[in-house]
């Protein structure tokens, strides 16, 4: 026998274990059939379907002596491989900066090159860290520069209502500092869900910082799930998603959405479906796609693209540059391309 369980001694075990599993069955099927009385009480298929049982139990028992072990052990490393993946800290750990103490939950992620990396840490108690009271922190899988921090209760952050028990987003100020709580910048938390700025049709909104700085954005990416009839904002029935823009002041400065229903906006027409944007001035956006367009009902000319009309319903502009129409209805309105 050979030092890897081949060989006669391994030979004799997989017939030993190939016996004990499938025996029960073959003298189950036998005993089935040689004794009389208890072939009388079986219907006129039943022999044939103990056969087959029987014979279907040879294969499976095939299969359990020669997978078995190999599955049992794969079973046992990725138990063993998991338990290593998340520890439980014995001593001081440090993550992102911040000192966790002695039992808090570690998760490491293993690498292509066989090394670990600590991205998550649970401590067993609240931990405060830079005046927030966390439960949580994990390190994006995907960007260095992201930390996750999970809050243990409702917290003001730059003086957003952020939600306790959810995710609050943070960057590092300067891409080659290592992140620190003297090194974040706030980006993005779910909001408490009754918090309303202006005429928000709806709650649990999820803020975030503009990159370039000029403010927030605030959104409800499920409108459909507690709103199935659609969401009713300055004139229009909405769906899918509702976002608002606001400045560094609070103050909104555009919203985007998708039509719920039909909308007529003078002699415009727009399907369901079509996205739309509407601007402080009281411009709106519309931009269709192949699945509809807007359609002038006077003249039943589609308008591709996207429709630039102001607060009275008078188009400005039709064309392909949405960025174009965007940056017009934003305040550059003076000089607009009529049609």
């Amino acid at each position: 026998m050979t030092g890897d369980g081949t060989g006669l001694g391994g030979l004799v075990l997989w017939t030993l274990g190939l016996v004990a599993i499938s025996a029960p069955f073959l003298v189950a099927a036998i005993a089935t059939l040689a004794v009389p009385r208890w072939r009388a009480r079986l219907p006129s298929r039943a022999p044939l379907l103990v056969v087959t049982v029987a014979v279907l139990a040879v294969p499976a028992a095939i299969f359990l002596v020669s997978a078995g072990p190999g599955l049992a052990v794969g079973l046992f490393q990725e138990g063993s491989r998991r338990a290593e993946d998340h520890p439980v800290a014995r001593e001081p750990t440090v993550i992102a900066g911040i000192s966790f103490p002695p039992e808090t939950a570690l998760e490491y992620e293993r690498n292509g090159n066989g090394t670990r990396r600590l991205i998550a840490a649970r401590p067993p108690h609240p931990l405060a860290v830079g005046g927030l009271e966390l439960s949580e922190v994990r390190l994006s899988e995907y960007d260095p520069r992201e930390l996750q921090l999970r809050l243990a209760h409702d917290e003001r952050i730059e003086d957003w209502p952020c939600g306790g028990r959810e995710w609050a987003r943070f960057y590092s100020v300067q891409p080659d500092q290592a992140l620190s709580p003297s090194n974040w910048t706030f980006m993005s938390c779910p909001l408490v869900w009754d918090f309303q700025l202006g005429a928000i049709p709806v709650s649990g909104l999820t803020v975030a910082k503009l990159r370039d700085g000029s403010g927030w954005q605030l959104q409800n990416a499920r409108l459909n799930d507690t709103n199935l009839d659609g969401v009713a904002y300055e004139g229009f029935t909405l769906k899918d998603y509702f976002t608002l823009y606001v400045d560094t002041e609070r103050r909104p400065t555009r919203w985007t959405s998708v039509l719920a229903r039909a909308a007529r906006i003078g002699d415009i027409q727009y399907p369901p479906g079509v996205h739309v944007s509407g601007y402080v001035s009281g411009a709106r956006v519309f931009e269709g796609d192949a699945r509809g367009v807007g359609v002038d009902v006077r003249t039943g000319k589609e308008l591709e693209g996207c429709v630039l009309q102001d607060a009275s319903g008078r188009v400005l502009g039709a064309s392909g540059s949405c960025s174009e129409a965007e940056a017009k209805a934003s305040g550059e309105l003076a000089q607009p391309s009529s049609r």
